[in-house]
């Protein structure tokens, strides 16, 4: 297993765009 910069720095945006859009959704429901 090898660690780029890149590809982790991508994984944690996807990470934080699915909670962003996870926020949105409570938002909408609630």
């Amino acid at each position: 297993m090898f660690h780029c910069p890149n590809c982790h720095a991508s994984r944690r945006l996807s990470e934080f765009m699915r909670t962003d859009r996870d926020l949105q959704t409570l938002k909408q429901l609630g």
